[in-house]
């Protein structure tokens, strides 16, 4: 169906609305921009309030109309940027009043609301007031006809502070028309005399009213105070607008009904164009593909979108041609107005083949590097969500047209136009089968109809203004049960490059699009660029390394008999600096960070950031396996930049509690004596100080806190095995202004490590954590700001700095060298006086009345010697002042794989041509040489300095540059360190020195390397000798994405494969028991610059041996291991003691024989006809190290079966049956009986031993258990074994189905 009436008129009006953003508003010169508001933004009233008396109309125009005229006066209201003379936002337009006669006092008392992110005294709300004049048409006398006409305009500075009395401000009104101030000097417009003086008055909004109109009005759009905006409304200014009501809404199954051809057509104008734009033969080109078909979907109020639209990647029908997803979309809130609309944007990322040229056609190339793929806009479409006076939003299946072609649309972007082809005959009819279809549901999640899938919801950004009393129940479970998914990556990945609100903006998209929200290197575009460059680059997506189920992110809610156990433990609770606890916060996954939250984390006055972990307790999963002793535990992790860190142990439970499955264990801390703490829990904090670490860490860490999550590995103390790894999203760790926060969950323990080629996934637990973030002021003195990726030639001063002076300062009498050479020459010649020389001094300084000391500083030796001194001092000194007169210093605070990248701005500073060299011996430190490279860097960091081709040479590795007489350019410089282990901090130099060794300048870096910080950490167990191969899937990265990888050790051979996108990687595994850890760096470009993903791998060396049994019998299984230089006390334990477990004594302490080889037994009793690794290690029970590991490989055979039942249950039944056997022997026995699925059939208590004479025969009484799910045949075995030897006799299986 076309448009309707209703949204055909939102579209006119969203047509209408022309919003000109203050950041499109012109060049601007160093240090001109506009002051930004801290804290989000301002919502100012100005009130334009009267005349003393209208100017009159000029003679000639009352002349020039014989009846005298009627008019009616109305404002014009513009926000005006004085810094660079423009207008922007949109310009209001009052309802006209009445004139009765043109000389008299006007009051028009007219309140416009100005929404606005700046604050500057240069920003100026523009009112011109306009006269429309009715009167007879002159070229029909008997109609009318109306003409306006400006009286003049005045200018309101609403942002400064303007003192307002018992009386209202005068603004003089100036003749003319206010478009001359985009020509005019604003000075020499003031400098006019005013014509007549207009009364005015503000009001700024409390900062909670102007926090919930944010999601309503575009910044610098001008509405009255007493008009409706959709989904707000404003009369009840200055008190807080009255929400209106709002509900949820769930969209179906959306898809695109594309036409006949349509992907042809349009690839085939997208290779047209894009040969013309090359200027190269199109029949040159190669194949054009479409990557990626995406939908567009959000909530708009005609003015601005009131939550970032959702994303999805539809999917095309082969039999229809359909673009369609198969999913659906959750909108948590949708207000009930009658301007509210549903905008859909339709886009195909199109991927370009390599653009092969010739030497004469890359002359003529417009383009040096086009990109190789390039998203394209093809049509959209609104559509009303409810009507004038309904109770509800629009329900049922709905079909809309889309419009393409260059129309006016929400998203202020250039639509293509693929179809308006004058060859084509059938183009227009083509185009009107462009429709949107989808079921919309309101309500929700709740609301679905009976087998839909709401996994793929996304829970937008909320807006502040909502009714909350009106929203109803199934609003709010929707809210607490929705979860995150694929939302607007742009708006995280490219900052602010969607505002909606602001001029058309490129369609270059994101290959790959990636939920990032934070990206210090490459920077937000809305942040400072000096606080986003000394960051990490944070990368989202992380590896799938087994397919593993069970989510190790996922939160497990507390139940009221956790938190009561948590309770009556006493845990010490957190506190700010006040003593005040920590407020309550809940546990979020990570999500985008916008500017101002980083701006408003980064700007705390509490700038110092305490960052508390704290291990409450720790509960079993019922049926999980208990590693060794099962007491005491650890746990490792690495928080933000600092070094991976171990924790002492922990008990689990009080003195002489027994932990039982399901139920909290408090850990309590362990002394080196082996003695509970008197406190319960176990604290880590970690101080977070710019006073002391690197510039802007403060917006360093609200990046990491944003977009991370923290990986803490738990540990049995007593087998040295991992139990699993949980992981916690820190982003409610973000304070907002508080002084501390916290948050308490329990989280899931996964067991995720590889075994040998055995992959293993199961919850072994759950764990109880408390994060806290505590704020303070810091006392050390702020490192910085500067920009790291500038530095300004040495002896060059910022404007504004001032002049510094040298203060002459006396120099030390003494020079310490100087005065050991004359004690070594006193003390030479003493050694040859004899005692007759010792009288003759003595005589003669009684003589001349001076001391042997005095005689001596006369000798002529002693004075040749200080003068030679003397000389070389000068000339060292003076050498100082000149090397430092020439010397730069940089400070840089490198990550393995990260790259640094910045420019030194050479000066010639002599009056002839020069080549310099760049000579340097820092390690891995280059100079950027290549082109394409330098234009790479750039973009990726914001760099916005001149790039020359050929700008340097390198011949025989050295790096000069052609320098006219004082010319100043920019050397770019790339430092990326590829060494895993954290080095010392070190200096080195890099000196520019001409043709004749004179050195122009130096550079002085200060390297101050940072321990490398892991998204996520997989381990791996590998049998000794052998080579271990693994691949990783990259999970959220298209099929044909492109991605680079390196890794820290020359031994590892990895790379990347596309199409699935997944990491492979091969190692030479060394002997057991050791441990190889090393660190694979995922890269998005060729340069290796954005990081995708940083990921420790650690693979544990183990001798591999083999075990196998039959079901329900057990077998043994020795292990040879060779003592060493001296006993030791050891114990053996394994990952599966249910199947596989030592012998005696190795199951506690033994004597592990010197010098020879000792013989350990396993016995193996298999729970399932399966194969599973298993991993077993010798621990020293004293120093508490691994001195030995082993992969065995378990296999349990299926025994033969006697018998086989067929049992049918219903569901939660259950039963008791009883099975005849008999003795064939010819002598008593004595039967051992069991099952091998205990939870479903058992023997019955009391029942498990047989004993039946010769010849006679016995009952084995089975129960079986109700079930609350339905099962189909789940074979279960009766295992008949003998008592003495444990080995089968018979086995019986039962089919056993619920429901």
């Amino acid at each position: 169906m076309e448009l309707d009436g209703g949204s055909r008129a939102w579209q006119e009006h969203a047509r209408r609305v022309a919003i000109v953003p203050l950041e499109a508003s012109g060049p601007r010169g160093e240090g001109s921009d506009m002051t930004a508001l801290e804290g989000g933004a301002r919502t100012v009233v100005v009130t334009v309030g009267s005349l003393a008396s209208l100017p009159k109309l000029p003679p000639r125009l009352e002349a020039l109309y014989s009846p005298p005229i009627v008019g009616s006066v109305s404002i014009r209201a513009t926000v005006f940027d004085a810094l660079n003379s423009r207008f922007v936002g949109s310009t209001f337009v009052s309802p006209s009043a009445p004139l009765a006669n043109p000389g008299s006092r006007l009051a028009l008392d007219i309140p416009v609301v100005v929404h606005t992110d700046v604050v500057d005294v240069r920003l100026l709300l523009v009112v011109e007031l306009v006269m429309a004049v009715v009167h007879p048409d002159p070229t029909e006398p008997s109609e009318v006809a109306t003409t306006e006409y400006g009286l003049g305009f005045a200018l309101l500075p609403f942002n400064a502070d303007v003192p307002v009395g018992r009386d209202r401000p005068l603004a003089p009104l100036y003749a003319g028309t206010p478009r001359a101030l985009a020509s005019v000097p604003l000075a020499s417009v003031r400098a006019l005399p005013g014509i007549a003086s207009l009364s005015w008055a503000t009001l700024a909004l409390d900062p909670h009213v102007t926090g919930e109109l944010g999601p309503y009005l575009p910044f610098h759009h001008l509405v009255s105070a007493s008009s409706t905006v959709p989904g707000i409304d404003l009369t009840s200014i200055p008190r807080p607008p009255r929400p209106l009501p709002y509900d949820g809404l769930a969209i179906l199954s959306p898809a695109v009904a594309l036409p006949h051809m349509f992907e042809d057509l349009f690839l085939a104008r997208v290779r047209a164009a894009y040969a013309h734009a090359h200027n190269v033969d199109a029949a040159t080109l190669g194949a054009f593909a479409i990557t990626e078909r995406r939908l567009r979907v959000g909530v708009h109020n005609g003015l601005k979108y009131l939550s970032p639209p959702l994303v999805v990647s539809l999917e095309k029908v082969a039999s229809s041609g359909t673009l369609e997803f198969g999913g659906t979309l959750l909108l948590p809130l949708v207000p009930l107005d009658g301007g509210i609309a549903l905008v859909t944007v339709l886009e195909l990322v199109v991927q370009r083949p390599p653009l092969k040229l010739t030497k004469k056609e890359r002359k003529r190339a417009a383009i040096d590097a086009p990109q190789a793929t390039k998203s394209y806009g093809i049509a959209w479409a609104p559509l009303l969500l409810s009507s004038p006076g309904s109770n509800g939003l629009l329900h049922g299946d709905v079909e809309v047209q889309l419009v393409p072609g260059p129309s006016h649309n929400p998203d202020s972007r250039l639509l293509y136009t693929c179809l308006a082809d004058a060859h084509a005959s059938d183009a227009s009819a083509a185009s009107n089968e462009l429709a949107f279809r989808a079921t919309l549901v309101p309500g929700g999640a709740d609301d679905l109809p009976p087998g839909v899938d709401a996994a793929t919801a996304t829970e937008a950004e909320l807006p502040a203004a909502v009714d909350r009393k009106s929203s109803s129940k199934r609003s709010r479970r929707r809210r607490r049960s929705s979860r995150k998914v694929h939302e607007n990556e742009e708006l995280g990945a490219r900052g602010s490059e969607y505002d909606f609100t602001g001029a058309p903006v490129p369609l270059d998209y994101p290959a790959a699009p990636q939920a990032q929200a934070f990206s210090a290197r490459p920077p937000r575009p809305a942040a400072p660029r000096a606080q986003m460059r000394e960051s990490r680059v944070l990368g989202q997506p992380l590896p799938q390394s087994h397919g593993s189920s069970a989510s190790a992110g996922a939160f497990a809610h507390l139940t009221r008999a956790d938190k009561a156990a948590l309770f009556r433990a006493g845990f010490p609770e957190l506190v700010d600096g006040t003593g005040a606890p920590a407020a309550n916060v809940s546990g979020a996954e990570p999500g985008p960070l916008s500017a101002s939250e980083l701006a408003r984390e980064s700007s705390d006055v509490n700038n110092v950031s305490t960052v508390h972990i704290q291990f409450l307790a720790y509960a079993s999963e019922p049926g999980a396996e208990r590693i060794g002793a099962g007491s005491r535990l650890y746990f490792t992790l690495q928080f933000y930049s600092f070094p991976l860190t171990e924790t002492q142990q922990v008990a689990l439970g009080a003195d002489g509690e027994v932990p039982e499955d399901g139920h909290p264990s408090v850990l309590w801390k362990m002394s080196s004596g082996g003695q509970r703490g008197s406190m319960p829990g176990l604290d880590l904090s970690f101080c977070v100080d710019p006073g002391f670490m690197r510039p802007h860490e403060a917006g360093a860490l609200a990046g990491y806190l944003a977009t991370k999550a923290v990986q803490i590995t738990v540990w049995d103390a007593a087998s040295r095995m991992a139990l699993g790894d949980v992981h916690v999203p820190l982003r409610a760790l973000l304070r907002a202004g508080r002084s501390a926060v916290a948050f308490t969950d329990k989280v899931p323990v996964v067991y995720e490590t590889e075994i040998d080629e055995s992959p293993a996934a199961a919850t072994r637990g759950f764990l109880f954590v408390r994060l806290g973030n505590v704020g303070s002021m810091s006392e050390g003195e702020a490192v910085g700001p500067y920009d790291p990726t500038s530095v300004a030639p040495a002896g060059l001063r910022p404007p504004g700095s001032g002049t510094v002076f040298e203060v002459a300062r006396p120099m030390r009498e003494v020079d310490e060298e100087l005065d050991l050479v004359l004690k070594q020459r006193a003390a030479k010649d003493g050694s040859r006086l004899d005692s007759r020389l010792d009288a003759v001094d003595k005589a003669l300084a009684s003589a001349m009345g001076r001391s042997v000391l005095e005689a001596r500083a006369g000798n002529a030796a002693d004075l040749k010697t200080v003068a030679l001194f003397r000389e070389r001092r000068k000339r060292l000194t003076l050498l100082s002042k000149l090397s430092a007169a020439l010397t730069a210093e940089h400070r840089l605070y490198p990550v393995f794989g990260e790259t640094l990248f910045f420019e030194y701005e050479l000066v010639n500073p002599f009056d002839e041509p020069q080549v310099f060299a760049v000579a340097h011996e820092v390690e891995n430190l280059t100079v950027v040489t290549d082109y394409n490279e330098w234009l790479h860097c750039k973009r990726t960091f914001g760099v916005d300095t001149p790039a020359e081709r050929r700008y340097m040479e390198k011949a025989g590795g050295v790096v000069s540059i052609h320098l006219d007489p004082h010319e100043r350019v920019y050397i770019p410089f790339r430092y990326q360190a590829w060494d895993e282990v954290q080095a010392e901090p070190f200096t080195g130099k890099v000196e520019f020195v001409d043709a004749r060794g004179r050195p122009a300048a130096v550079l002085q870096l200060h390297v101050a390397p940072q321990a490398t910080p892991a998204d996520r950490t997989l381990r791996f167990y590998g049998a000794e000798g052998e080579y271990l191969k693994r691949t990783l899937p990259l999970l959220g990265v298209p099929r044909s994405a492109v991605k680079y990888l390196r890794a820290s050790r020359e031994d590892v051979v990895c790379g990347v494969r596309s199409d699935p996108a997944e990491v492979y990687f091969k190692l030479a595994v060394g002997a057991a028991p050791s441990k190889t850890t090393f660190v694979l760096v995922v890269y998005d470009d060729e340069y290796m610059i954005s990081v995708h993903g940083v990921w420790r791998v650690e693979v544990t060396a183990a001798v591999r041996d083999d075990v196998v049994a039959v079901l329900g019998q057990e077998s043994t299984r020795s292990l040879a291991v060779r003592g060493g230089s001296h006993p030791r006390q050891v114990a053996l334990y394994t990952s599966h003691p249910s199947i596989l477990r030592p012998e005696a004594p190795w199951g506690e302490a033994a004597s592990l024989t010197a010098n020879a080889l000792n013989e350990v037994g396993l016995v193996f009793k298999p729970a399932a006809p399966a194969s599973i690794g298993v991993v077993a290690h010798m621990v020293d029970v004293e120093r508490r190290e691994v001195v030995g590991a082993w992969i065995v490989h378990a296999a349990g055979k299926q025994p033969v079966l006697s018998k086989t039942f067929a049992v049918r249950l219903g569901l939660d039944v259950g039963s008791r049956k009883h099975v005849s056997y008999r003795n064939s022997s010819r002598s008593v026995k004595k039967y051992a009986l069991h099952t091998s699925r205990p939870e479903l059939v058992d023997v019955e208590a009391g029942s498990d031993e047989l004993v039946i004479g010769p010849g006679e025969s016995g009952t084995i009484a089975l129960v079986f258990r109700p079930q609350r799910t339905s099962m189909a045949g789940v074979r279960v075995f009766v295992f008949i074994n003998d008592a003495a030897s444990g080995k089968n006799v018979e086995c019986l299986g039962i089919d056993l189905t619920y429901g």
